[in-house]
């Protein structure tokens, strides 16, 4: 539109001339300038011959200046060459960019997929792992749990439970062993020979308490310190001053000896004590010693 209205152009068979050209300062131009050259060749309004056939025919110029055919149209072929081998070099150039371009899609889209089977991979590694800590923490309780019971146990087997008790003196008598009601005397040994465990024996009130529960054995042995008596000598070892345990007898007269041993299941905190049927004369020291272990 713009080559339309300002030179008004008009071809005719590639040959025709140019029909009108816009007056400057009451001159008319015969034949196109370099720059209309440039331009119809540029939009496609002119061809290489076009261009040869109008270079035949000289152009004056303004102030009577007369510019060669010849060298315009070189100096039109020198700008198409250079403006050609800019647009080769800006296509070779776009060519080369396309190519990145693509390549670089490529490798982001290559990136895309391994960074999606990489969020896969972690999204299950993250799974399994939850996994993994659920059972540690199942079997961290377990062992725990299990260690604490094997310590336990070990504990109980690396410490024994054991006493031997008896008399200070050689010789007691009834008031001396604490006579208690109903004709019966709890023995209360005053004398701890041996004790491991913890103090289970108590000499004060005359208990052995079991520490834990297992099973656990107790000995007796009892010397009666009265020749004029002719009744039966008569010990037990009572579990929670209810249940014999154990029972001692010697029935001849005189200077008796008794003793038994017995074995039974105790729970923890259970006590056991030794009462006499009847309030006895006894020898202490090593006549009369109670034992207990737990084996």
């Amino acid at each position: 539109p713009f080559l339309g209205r300002r030179f008004q152009l008009r071809f005719k068979q590639k040959t025709a001339n140019f029909t009108a050209y816009p007056k400057r300062h009451g001159s008319t131009m015969s034949t196109p300038s370099l720059a209309t050259l440039v331009l119809a060749v540029l939009v496609g309004h002119v061809t290489g011959s076009d261009v040869a056939a109008r270079a035949a025919t000289p152009a004056p110029t303004h102030a009577g200046t007369t510019v060669s055919t010849h060298d315009t149209l070189v100096q039109l072929q020198g700008v198409t060459t250079q403006l050609g081998h800019k647009l080769d070099d800006l296509n070779h150039q776009l060519t080369a960019f396309r190519d990145e371009v693509a390549n670089k899609t490529a490798e982001i889209y290559k990136l895309n997929h391994e960074l999606n089977v990489k969020g896969d991979q972690i999204k299950n590694l993250t799974h399994d792992l939850s996994a993994e800590q659920s059972k540690l923490q199942a079997l961290d309780t377990y062992c725990h749990n299990h260690i604490t019971s094997l310590g336990n146990h070990v504990t109980k087997l690396e410490t024994p439970v054991a006493f031997t008790v008896r008399f200070s003196n050689d010789s007691l008598t009834e008031n001396d062993t604490n006579p208690a009601p109903h004709h019966t005397q709890l023995l209360h040994f005053n004398y701890v020979q041996y004790q491991t465990g913890g103090e289970n024996y108590n000499k004060s009130t005359g208990y052995f308490h079991a520490p834990v529960a297992g099973n656990y054995a107790f000995y007796l042995t009892i010397q009666r310190n009265d020749p004029t008596e002719n009744s039966c000598l008569e010990a037990y070892v009572m579990r929670q001053d209810r249940y014999r345990v154990v029972t001692v007898t010697a029935c001849p007269s005189g200077y008796s000896t008794a003793a038994n041993m017995g074995v039974l299941w105790m729970n923890k905190g259970e006590r056991i004590s030794v009462t006499t049927v009847h309030s006895e004369d006894l020898f202490g020291f090593v006549h009369t010693m109670f034992s207990g272990w737990k084996l």
